[in-house]
């Protein structure tokens, strides 16, 4: 389990914990999972934030594109604007180690995409439709987005809630989000696209990239299922 929060209220919980639980403090966490988490304190609200980011795997990232690649511009978004890959674009295929460089690098994004950089759902999202059958261009847009990431280290997920409980029971906390879909956007099954994300009192708990499970036929029905 982890816990963030002021000290005093972390301790609480603690403490509550190894009374009632056979269990083992860790201490101050600034690791977990390959992630290296900053504790700092915002300067407007005065409260404690956290900030995710994975130095180690965007090193690793670097070594597989190597210098020819991590030379080039870095993009200032994750995909291509528009971009859509498709199965069946008719391209050449990749040869087996250029495949298993490619799923490598995708699985490596997925991954980073859950825990430090949300912004690259869509993006990632895209290139895991396609690690079945590879082909040339779906390359080109898995090292466009490994550059992105490489070029921007320092990004990552922030937690920096605007307030905290009070303890009062009739405390209202702020629930936001925002959902849209882009309708029939994959050519192989004509199926949309929905993205979402929630905000708790303005710190990100929820956000994602799916293709919806069913067909919808108009751009209001795919909104619906967004």
């Amino acid at each position: 389990m982890i816990i963030f929060g002021e000290e005093q209220d972390v301790a609480v919980i603690e403490t509550d914990l190894l009374k009632s639980f056979v269990a083992k403090s860790e201490g101050e966490m600034k690791e977990y999972v390959g992630n290296k988490i900053e504790l700092t304190r915002d300067l407007v609200t005065g409260l404690r934030k956290a900030k995710f980011t994975q130095p180690v795997l965007i090193q690793k990232l670097r070594d597989m594109l190597g210098e020819a690649e991590t030379s080039k511009r870095v993009p200032r978004t994750p995909a291509k604007p528009g971009e859509v890959l498709h199965k069946g674009e008719g391209l050449k295929p990749l040869e087996p180690d250029e495949a298993t460089d490619f799923r490598s690098m995708v699985a490596l994004t997925m991954y980073m995409m859950q825990w430090s950089r949300p912004e690259i759902s869509n993006a990632s999202r895209g290139c895991a439709r396609v690690m079945s059958n590879p082909q040339v261009g779906h390359e080109e847009s898995v090292k466009y987005l490994a550059r992105y990431m490489v070029g921007t280290p320092n990004r990552g997920l922030v937690l920096a809630p605007q307030r905290v409980w009070n303890g009062d029971m009739n405390f209202e906390f702020v629930l936001s989000g925002r959902s849209d879909s882009d309708y029939a956007a994959c050519k192989d099954d004509r199926r949309s696209v929905t993205g979402s994300r929630v905000f708790l009192e303005n710190a990100p708990v929820a956000f994602r990239s799916n293709t919806q499970k069913f067909v919808t036929l108009s751009v209001t029905e795919a909104e619906s299922g967004a």
